[in-house]
């Protein structure tokens, strides 16, 4: 198993069949111009700013408006590193594509801001992102805001897996990660 299918894996361990989605991320850390995409290395030092995402996915999708989360599935609970709903959908230059942006719109909806990567010193963890169809239910959201850890629940077995069951939202279009090393020494 490669670890695109590894990482997928344990970020939906609970889910039978869960495939992944063909939607294509790019993530940009503008302050230092890092590009994430499966499987990069990079530092806690790249990552503190918000980056700019887009995912291109297929137009098949029903959806009005999109959720975009950043989730750390190597924390000791997994922890939500920002969620951000209400994206709505551009035409891509592929006519059978849209694009979905975490800029540009002044409806999107910060839940949880960005959560720069801080893994404790010389550890390597996993930052994972997910784009579904819909917004989640507010009440869960919320819970988000206020406790980042286990999505809300403060404890190990709630993460982003079962966030998307609890919340409402839709399907999962998209998927990467990237790994952040703590470099701070």
């Amino acid at each position: 198993m490669d670890n695109i299918e590894k990482v997928f894996t344990q970020t939906f361990a609970k889910t039978k069949d869960a495939t992944i989605p063909n939607g294509t991320f790019s993530i940009i850390f503008p302050s230092t111009n890092k590009t994430a995409h499966y499987g990069t290395q990079l530092k806690a030092s790249d990552c503190k700013s918000l980056p700019l995402v887009e995912v291109e996915i297929p137009s098949t999708s029903i959806a009005k408006k999109y959720t975009l989360i950043m989730t750390d599935i190597d924390a000791s609970a997994e922890g939500c590193h920002y969620l951000t709903t209400n994206l709505q959908p551009t035409p891509s230059t592929k006519k059978e594509n849209l694009i979905i942006k975490n800029y540009d719109s002044e409806n999107i909806v910060d839940i949880l801001p960005y959560v720069p990567p801080g893994p404790r010193i010389e550890q390597n963890h996993a930052y994972v992102w997910l784009l579904f169809e819909g917004v989640p239910e507010m009440e869960h959201a919320l819970k988000v805001r206020d406790c980042r850890r286990g999505y809300g629940m403060n404890e190990k077995g709630f993460g982003a897996e079962w966030f998307k069951k609890v919340s409402g939202l839709g399907d999962l279009l998209a998927f990467d990660y990237h790994y952040v090393k703590n470099d701070a020494a």
